[in-house]
Order: structure tokens, then sequence, then C-alpha cells
């Protein structure tokens, strides 16, 4: 990006936050223009190195000293952006899900709803959690979940549900654009793949879910909805939440108005200025 066009862009992110100031939407602090700039323009992300072609399809993949498994047929360009976003430290990253109020060090067990390439589960691993359920609707990503956590998962630690989250069980349709994997959204439209949904509520019976836990949660849209499915679970267990809510501009509100309508003792904090689409919104939901 050239001088001139960092300069533009610098201007409307500015002019983005002084608008936040006077209106009646969303209120973004000076460090979360910060965050913005320093992603957008000075954030270092490691290269992705193709270290093996595997048999059956994968590659084994290696970023930043961390190893996964990736289809072969899938473009793999988003990769070293999304492993910024999960291990770039917090006060340098408006994406970081490792909220001090809701780390994963302290969670008896840890949901990440949107596993894609695992690199939420490899840093929750690493930070200490001890049982990870994984929730993902794309079919050669389970595979490729399988064969990056093949040790923890024969260790009991890693559980994963093939399928999405809903505010009811059943069935929907998967939308995928193989170039960028990580963007693929589910819809009642039967156009696409089929995949099967489960509520937050079921995993919280089936897995024996009690308190102290942690759900992360990046599913492109479709968190209101994951949310609605869990207000049992948020009721009874309160789990702390990590909500990815940038994909449309109301998601943030709207999410805090279910997590506050299925446990009003919620404390809520949003994160962020997600300035790529305009206006602009914030980047993350936490609670706790």
């Amino acid at each position: 990006m050239t001088s001139i066009h960092r300069l533009i862009e610098t201007s409307k992110a500015a002019k983005s936050y002084l608008i936040s100031l006077l209106n009646n939407g969303y209120t973004f602090s000076l460090t979360d223009l910060y965050l913005y700039l320093n992603e957008r323009f000075s954030m270092t992300r490691p290269v992705l190195n193709l270290e093996s072609h595997q048999d059956n399809g994968f590659d084994q993949l290696e970023i930043g000293g961390k190893r996964i498994f990736w289809p072969e047929e899938m473009a793999s360009d988003d990769l070293s952006w999304l492993f910024g976003e999960v291990f770039t430290p917090w006060n340098e990253n408006p994406s970081s899900y490792d909220h001090p109020r809701c780390n994963v060090q302290s969670a008896s067990w840890v949901i990440d709803a949107g596993a894609c390439e695992g690199f939420f589960s490899l840093f929750a691993f690493e930070r200490g959690a001890q049982r990870i359920i994984a929730v993902e609707p794309l079919e050669r990503l389970w595979h490729a979940l399988r064969k990056t956590f093949q040790a923890q998962a024969n260790q009991g630690r890693f559980e994963l549900f093939e399928g999405a989250l809903g505010s009811e069980t059943g069935a929907a349709y998967l939308n995928l654009d193989p170039r960028h994997a990580c963007d693929a959204t589910v819809a009642s439209t039967e156009t696409g793949t089929k995949v099967t949904l489960v509520t937050l509520d079921e995993l919280g019976e089936r897995h024996c879910l009690r308190g102290g836990g942690m759900i992360k949660m990046d599913v492109e849209g479709a968190e209101m909805d994951a949310l609605l499915g869990g207000t049992q679970l948020l009721r009874n267990q309160k789990p702390k939440l990590a909500v990815a809510v940038y994909h449309d501009y109301d998601n943030a509100k709207l999410c805090s108005d279910i997590i506050l309508q299925a446990n009003p003792a919620y404390h809520i904090e949003f994160r962020g200025m997600y300035n790529w689409f305009y206006p602009a919104r914030p980047y993350l939901l936490f609670a706790w």
C-alpha cells in the first residue's frame, strides 16, 4: 500500500472514530482506533510453509512454529491472516480472543465454534485448556482437524461436532467459496451442502458441561441463532463468551440483547473498531 493510500485509509478510520462519538450507535475508544490502524498497517504475520503433501489429499503446513493439516484443494491464502487474529498478543490485536476476564487459562471446558483450521484450539491447548469441543460444518475440515488434533483426541481432550450451531436442532445449507473457506455461511435455503445443526444447549447436555467454561464463536453472521440456541446454558452455567460480531452492523447489539435476556448477570464489553466495512462496528463481544 502506498503512503498516500495509507494516509487516506487512516483519515477514513479517524473519521469513523469521530462519527462514533456523535451518533447513537457504537462508541469506540482511542485504543480501538489504534488497534485497527495497527492491524491494517503494522501487524506482522509469519510465513506459511508447506512441509509435506499427504497421500490422502491433505497438506501438512507450518506457520509460526505451529503445524496443522489442510485440504490440498482449498486455498491457503487466508491462513496467515487467521493466524495473526488468534496469536498476535492482546494489546496489539483488535481480534484477539484472549480477554483478561475471558481467557482460556481459567476455563474448565472450551467450545471452539467455527473451528476452521484449528488455530484457536491450538492457542487454547497451549494455554492450558484441558477439554475442547470443536464445532465445524465443512466436511473436509473435519478430517483436517482430526489429523491436527489426533494426539489430544486420543487423550479424550478434543471432541468434534460435525455441523454448525443453530437456534434449534435440524439441518441447514452451507455456502462455500473454496478460495475463502473461513467465510463459509449457513443458510436455510436449499442451496449448497446440507449440514447438521446443533444447539449450544444440546451440546451442554451431551457433554455434561457445567460452570467455568468458555465459548469462542466466529460463525460468519450466525452468532445470533447460535446464542438463541444456548439460552439454558447461558442461564444455568454462565460460560464466558468471546464472539466475533463484525459480520453485520447490528450484530453486536443483537448478540448483547440475547445474552442479557438469557442471563442478566452477564457483563458485556465490545472491543475493536472493524472499519473494513462502513459504518464501523465492534470486532468482538466479550461477556463474563
